[in-house]
C-alpha cells in the first residue's frame, strides 16, 4: 500500500516558493556520506531564501546530532538567541 501511494505521488518543485519566506532559516547539512542535504541544494537553499544560514558539520550524516549532540544543540541555541537579538 506504501508502495503504491508512493508510485502514484508526484514531485511538486517549491524551489520558487521560498522567496516568500522572510524570516532568518538555519540549514544545517551533514558532510559525510549519508546526508540527505547535498552541498548543491544547501546552496539552493542560500540562493532562494532572503535571509538563510548554511552550517555544516563535515563530521556528521543525516543524523546531525552525531557524533556531537552538544554540538548540534548549540548553533541551534546560537541561531536563536541570534534572532531574539534583532528584535
Amino acid at each position: 500500500m506504501v508502495q503504491a501511494i508512493f508510485d502514484e505521488t508526484e514531485e511538486v518543485d517549491l524551489w520558487d516558493q521560498l522567496k516568500a519566506i522572510e524570516c532568518p532559516v538555519l540549514v544545517i547539512r551533514g558532510g559525510k556520506e549519508g546526508s540527505f542535504l547535498s552541498e548543491a541544494d544547501a546552496l539552493r537553499y542560500q540562493k532562494h531564501l532572503k535571509h538563510a544560514e548554511i552550517v555544516v558539520f563535515e563530521d556528521s550524516g543525516h543524523a546531525l546530532w552525531e557524533p556531537d549532540e552538544a554540538r548540534f544543540r548549540q548553533t541551534i541555541q546560537h541561531f536563536l538567541e541570534q534572532i531574539d537579538g534583532h528584535k
